[in-house]
């Protein structure tokens, strides 16, 4: 799957452990393209076509097989193990491309393997977090404390995966009152929440669809019109009523 054979997990290199990714079969190399999706339908009786109720997408694996030169003594396997198998999902980033990151956690048993009657090498499958890769995190900060009437930002999504992207977003409403975020590049689908206080601090997680404030003892879903804001592929043009201050965090799903 890989070409080059370095790369970093949690954070750690894989050198610091004296580890390399091997290809055993040199003249092939297999590697997931896209994502797995199996069908979701249901067949009726007596009817040859079954209902299609939609795809099914699979989170991504992975093998890799690592080398170490040097002899695998006792305390260098506690060390890697260690390292290598953690509880939660994370990041494996390889040098073929330091801009992906894959949210993993290693499956199955890992198969050791002998060079004569020394251990060389291991085989290790890695379950991601989603059936695809990520791009690292975005944030961008935009100042509309001038806006009388309205002003146009951008977005970009940057996934070539999935069809809407819904990302996090921080609004600071300076005036209160009614902020809108109305997507042209979304048939003007429009984001909006009323009745906000003088300085209040809206954050929004679209993809979950949670909803925060930083003022006590307030709930803002019913002052929200239940629009969660959506990016299409590519730049999309928002326009901006009320004057505010957003932040936008963003990592776009990515195949490779």
């Amino acid at each position: 799957m890989f070409t080059n054979t370095t790369f970093q997990f949690d954070n750690r290199k894989s050198t610091d452990f004296g580890l390399y990714i091997v290809n055993l079969d040199t003249s092939t190399k297999n590697a997931p393209y896209a994502v797995e999706r199996e069908i979701n339908e249901e067949k009726v009786r007596n009817n040859p076509i079954p209902f299609f109720f939609g795809l099914n997408e699979q989170p991504l694996y992975f093998k890799v097989t690592l080398f170490r030169e040097e002899e695998w003594d006792y305390d260098t396997r506690i060390e890697i193990t260690r390292w290598l198998f953690q509880d939660e999902y994370k990041p494996f980033i390889s040098t073929d491309h330091n801009d992906i990151i894959y949210n993993c956690i290693i499956t199955d048993r890992p198969e050791k393997l002998l060079v004569g009657n020394i251990p060389r090498l291991i085989e290790l499958t890695f379950r991601c977090d989603a059936p695809w890769a990520w791009s690292p995190f975005f944030s961008i900060n935009y100042n509309l404390s001038d806006n009388i009437t309205t002003q146009t930002i951008t977005m970009v999504n940057k996934s070539n995966i999935i069809k809407y992207y819904y990302p996090e977003i921080w609004i600071q409403s300076l005036d209160g009152g009614t902020i809108s975020l109305q997507n042209y590049s979304d048939s003007g689908r429009e984001f909006k929440f009323n009745n906000l206080q003088a300085n209040e601090i809206i954050y929004v997680n679209n993809q979950l669809k949670q909803i925060e404030t930083d003022i006590p003892n307030i709930y803002r879903l019913k002052d929200f019109n239940r629009n969660w804001l959506r990016l299409n592929y590519g730049i999309n043009q928002i326009a901006v009523t009320g004057k505010c201050l957003i932040k936008t965090q963003m990592q776009y799903p990515i195949a490779i």
